[in-house]
């Protein structure tokens, strides 16, 4: 090869320590440009995925080896996403190295690549025997396969990166001189730490075990905005596991739920179960397999749940006890329209989730004039639905929905209203983080006149220890087994938000795999209310006790009284002035 320009610096710098950037130092006075290739995953579907050893995400690290890498060195940084195998993430690497489109971008503006100017810069990690001999350790698997493409290598002589201690190392404190190494922006790490201490629902519960702020944050951060997993569940598990909330218990709890999350991941990819089989709706047995409902009791149960999933002779086995979950959807109806008692004038009415459309027809029967539209993503429930849809129109395309409702004005004055009816924690239950920001852009942003909210929320004072009395009541009159395992995925009933999570539970014995799956509580009541758009104001607030989920603990449980205020009916209205503060609810 021609002369070397640049140094080739390969980890995952989770952070950018001392220690690599002695290898940055080191390159530029060998006359080279750092090319700092950075490596990590942000995808929670991808096996390569782990937050617990990478806290930090791509665009983070990034960040932090700009903050500490001093202008004067050239460095190139090129973020670059882990792949399954070392050999075909080498390969790309290499391939990006002569990808000027790629290189300009990252701010190497060159005429052609530079990989036949590159050597890599590698450490050799020397060892001594007991009879004073030294031999050479094999180098790092990725670097193995670098050097085999044809990719010269360079020794640098910085020591080994000891990065254990650092992820759990108390950021608001002084840290002690090893810790020290282990970051170049002790700075940022604790801003993005305190972050996302401050962002975390579950936060109270994180000071009740006096743990302190660290970067165990980020991925506590991370595992719940990417992968749904809430920092409760996981003090929880450890918590049952482990009998104390430390971070190692936690982190291992996590590493295992994240495994489980990797394992479907994996099953999604060799399934071929084919699509001919009797269906009245139409719907292929490929989509019940990859429905969210049907991956997540999957990859909490293993394979064999398939067995309660899968359709042998159409829709009505998809959910275990179709009838019975409808027959419970429909109960109540009068509370849960009870939204229209509040509204003056409300005319046209879209159910998001409509599932068989009960609702919309009660509706629909009460006052033929009103225009009643139901949105849902299962065609299974809208087969259901439009079997006597009643004059109420249904359909699975969003924007086909909004279309109508534009359309309804036009002959109809009345106010527009959306209405979540037990649908949010469903949302949270089975879809994925990017579906559920797009869940509420569509919410916010299609201009609807009111928003009419019916779900469970329990305040942040839920976090507390439970009441023993309640607790000893729980287990004296619940099936063992099962409660174990619902403690195994939520957390011991200890803990006074798994008590009243649980409670709220316990009765859907029929279809007991769906619903121990669903997070019912997936944030709290206040972070909700500081989430709404300036441009909605709160109208109507009730934060309530349930009544028949009330009574019915109360004679299943010995008498035993519901902690805390479960459910909310909530009135949201568009604002028509163009004043943009908000209303502080009284």
């Amino acid at each position: 090869m021609t002369d070397p320009k640049y140094a080739l610096i390969i980890h995952r710098f989770q952070p950018f320590s001392e220690r690599h950037l002695e290898q940055v130092e080191e390159a530029k006075a060998r006359g080279l440009t750092p090319v700092i290739v950075v490596r990590s995953q942000n995808n929670h579907e991808h096996p390569s995925y782990d937050p617990i050893k990478t806290p930090l995400t791509l665009e983070q690290q990034v960040e932090d080896i700009k903050r500490a890498v001093p202008p004067s060195s050239g460095a190139v940084i090129i973020p670059m996403a882990d792949f399954d195998a070392e050999q075909s993430w080498s390969k790309a690497l290499l391939a990006k190295l002569d990808d000027t489109a790629f290189l300009k971008k990252c701010g190497l503006d060159t005429p052609q690549g530079i990989r036949s100017e590159t050597v890599l810069m590698t450490r050799p990690e020397r060892r001594n025997t007991d009879d004073g001999k030294t031999f050479l350790l094999d180098a790092p698997l990725v670097a193995k396969q670098i050097i085999k493409e044809g990719l010269p290598s360079l020794e640098y002589n910085s020591e080994p990166v000891n990065v254990p201690a650092w992820r759990t190392s108390q950021l608001g404190v002084e840290l002690s001189a090893d810790d020290n190494l282990s970051f170049c922006n002790k700075d940022y790490m604790l801003e993005l730490a305190q972050k996302a201490r401050a962002a975390n629902p579950d936060r109270a519960l994180l000071e009740q075990h006096n743990i302190p702020v660290s970067l165990f944050d980020l991925t506590l951060d991370r595992v719940s905005k990417e992968a749904g997993i809430r920092t409760r569940q996981v003090i929880g598990m450890c918590q049952k596991q482990h009998g104390k909330v430390d971070f190692a218990g936690c982190a291992h709890v996590l590493d295992d739920t994240l495994q489980k999350q990797r394992d479907i991941n994996q099953m999604k990819s060799v399934f071929d179960f084919g699509t001919e089989y009797y269906d009245p709706s139409g719907v292929s047995l490929q989509e019940y397999l990859f429905h969210p409902a049907t991956l997540a009791v999957v990859a909490n149960y293993g394979k064999e749940a398939l067995q309660t999933l899968v359709p042998q002779k159409g829709f009505d086995t998809f959910i275990p006890a179709m009838q019975t979950y409808i027959d419970r959807m429909r109960q109540g109806m009068p509370d849960k329209v009870d939204y229209l008692n509040r509204i003056e004038n409300a005319g046209i009415i879209v159910d998001f989730g409509c599932a068989d459309g009960a609702m919309l027809k009660y509706l629909k029967q009460e006052n033929p004039e009103r225009i009643c539209i139901g949105y849902d993503i299962s065609e299974p429930m809208l087969a259901l639905a439009r079997k006597d849809a009643m004059g109420v129109e249904f359909s699975n395309n969003w924007q086909d929905v909004c279309d109508k409702v534009k359309e309804a004005r036009k002959e109809n004055p009345g106010k527009s209203v959306l209405v979540l009816s037990s649908l949010i924690h469903e949302i949270y239950a089975y879809l994925p983080p990017k579906e559920r920001e797009q869940f509420w852009d569509k919410v916010w942003n299609s201009e609807f006149d009111y928003i009419a909210i019916r779900d469970m929320m329990v305040s942040t004072k839920t976090d507390r220890p439970s009441d023993p009395e309640v607790v000893e009541k729980v287990r004296k009159n619940y099936d063992p087994d099962r409660l174990a395992e619902w403690e195994q995925r939520w957390g011991p009933l200890e803990n006074n938000r798994s008590l009243v999570h649980f409670l709220l539970t316990s009765p859907y014995k029929e279809n007991w795999t769906r619903e121990m799956n669903e997070d019912y509580l997936p944030f709290n009541l206040e972070d909700f209310l500081g989430s709404i758009p300036q441009h909605y104001d709160l109208k109507h607030l009730d934060h309530h006790k349930h009544g028949y989920s009330t009574q019915r603990i109360r004679k299943e449980f010995d008498g035993a009284e519901l902690p805390d205020n479960t459910h909310v009916k909530m009135i949201l209205e568009r604002r028509t002035s163009p004043d943009t503060s908000s209303k502080k609810l009284q």
